[in-house]
């Protein structure tokens, strides 16, 4: 097309030029050249707008020429009268009002016909842009409700799968930093029984231990007291037991003379220094008695063990933990009153989350609480662990301003560390019912909230639904959808793609 524009306004150039050409002649040119060349080029650019290719350039440049012929024909006429060259007047020419009529028809031609291809790409036709335009958005529309149908093939590559929409409801969840706090239920502080020197330590911070296993061992100051107590109170008790028997041995002298050799009063006598012996022996018993209970009870316990013959105590792990203080040294004094080791049962620990007073109006005890758990070596991060509220503090910390709330969970596989700080999820009084269906599932299509319906073996339907609240990964469905239909949810992003490219073809 560029080449036979060029060539023709090349020839045309010629004609209307050429000194060959009577004046007759180049007007007729002149007349010909807008009312037949411009409806041939702009039959040509519109063809190629039909047949879907970039327009081409000749139709502006012919617009172009077309109006410089214009102003030119113009200043002819208006200047002398003429479309022609300008040449020396012969007065015996008669055809001077000729050439005028001529002249006046060409710029009226000319000035009609110059401006119509930009009116005519601009208007609206019966059967062109001005249709086009209204059904596109339409053809949008009609490729967004039109089902996919996709093989088994696609649905196993995309990964579609599909859930059932099921009635439930949906409380909205506050969300709150929360920390990890050692169960004070489980957790020990060990002191010793008695007073001494640290001669051993067999632990240290943060390791877990198990029942019965040694800590620490110190010299007990106390027991070695004991046990020289205890070997005093076994003697006198031997000595009261002789004393017993001798008494008793005279009583009975006594009590076979009586009346002949042994008068009454000396049996009297006897009998009462047996009784005194008996108290004896009964004193240094209970004596015996405490003692052996020291060592059974007090130097003998869930958190101590003693030697059989010296003066060693040893402080054992009361149960399966780990030790989170250990506040003593190696040859440091030790008494009742000081806490040597605290070990902690990690398998219980406290979940305390702060949160503001008119947060905490919103909650309440028994609700369920949400704690995140982070993901291990960037894998992906584990369930969340979930737990009751058990108690919502009613008053503020002084520090803070903030109310603690707290719930107490279980700690298998020591997932949760004394100190960690995780986010947390916190059940609100603010509830609505309807269908639940995983947030995944709905995606957005010209502005509606829409998810795809599973309708047979490997088709699927858009559906525009009236979505509710959205908490915790799961969306609540208000209208749109009925109790188990089936709806896309891993691999609706890639339907929707579907849907948007269907919508580009369309438009």
């Amino acid at each position: 097309m560029r080449h036979t524009s060029s060539h023709f306004f090349a020839n045309a150039n010629r004609l209307l030029h050429g000194s060959s050409l009577f004046p007759w002649t180049r007007i007729f040119l002149m007349c010909a050249f807008p009312l037949g060349v411009f409806p041939l080029f702009r039959s040509g650019a519109t063809g190629s707008l039909s047949e879907g290719r970039t327009p081409d350039v000749v139709q502006p440049v012919c617009i172009g020429v077309l109006r410089l012929a214009r102003l030119s024909s113009l200043r002819n006429l208006l200047l002398r009268g003429s479309l022609l060259p300008e040449r020396k007047p012969d007065p015996t020419d008669g055809t001077g009002w000729m050439r005028s009529v001529c002249a006046a028809a060409l710029c009226a031609t000319v000035w009609l016909v110059a401006p119509m291809p930009a009116h005519a790409e601009d208007a609206p036709t019966a059967s062109g842009g001005s249709q086009a335009t209204p059904n596109a958005p339409a053809a949008a529309e009609d490729a967004a409700q039109k089902p996919l149908t996709l093989s088994a093939e696609a649905v196993r590559n995309e990964g579609i799968r599909c859930v059932a929409a099921m009635p439930g409801t949906l409380a909205h969840m506050l969300p709150a930093m929360a920390r990890v706090v050692p169960d004070t239920t489980h957790t020990v502080a060990i002191h010793p029984a008695g007073s001494g020197k640290v001669l051993s330590i067999a632990v240290l911070p943060g390791q877990p231990v198990r029942k019965g296993q040694a800590l620490l061992q110190y010299q007990n100051h106390a027991l070695h007291i004991a046990r020289l107590q205890e070997t005093q109170t076994r003697t006198a008790l031997v000595a009261a037991l002789a004393a017993q028997k001798e008494a008793a041995e005279a009583y009975g002298r006594a009590r076979a003379l009586a009346g002949t050799t042994v008068s009454a009063g000396e049996s009297q006598r006897r009998q009462a220094a047996l009784q005194l012996a008996r108290e004896n022996v009964a004193a240094r018993q209970a004596e015996l008695g405490v003692l052996e209970h020291r060592f059974q009870e007090e130097y003998t316990s869930a958190t101590e063990e003693h030697a059989a013959q010296d003066e060693t105590s040893t402080l054992v792990a009361p149960f399966d933990g780990t030790v989170t203080s250990l506040t003593t040294a190696i040859a440091a004094d030790v008494d009742p009153a000081l806490v040597l080791i605290t070990v902690s049962d990690t398998q219980h620990v406290w979940i305390v989350s702060d949160v503001a007073p008119q947060d905490a109006a919103l909650l309440a005890t028994g609700g369920v609480q949400h704690t995140l758990l982070p993901a291990q070596d960037g894998s992906e991060p584990p369930p969340a662990l979930i737990s009751r509220m058990e108690t919502i503090d009613t008053g503020t910390d002084p520090a803070t301003g903030l109310v603690r709330v707290l719930s107490r969970v279980q700690n298998n596989g020591t997932t949760l560390r004394p100190g960690m700080v995780l986010n947390s999820l916190l059940q609100t009084t603010q509830q609505a019912s309807g269908l639940v269906i995983p947030a995944e599932a709905v995606q957005t299509l010209d502005g509606q909230d829409t998810v795809f319906s599973k309708t047979a073996e490997g088709t699927f339907r858009p559906t525009p639904v009236t979505l509710g609240m959205e908490e915790n990964g799961q969306a609540l469905i208000r209208s749109g959808l009925k109790a188990g239909d089936q709806v896309v949810t891993h691999g609706s992003i890639a339907l929707k793609g579907m849907v948007v490219l269907a919508g580009m073809d369309a438009d």
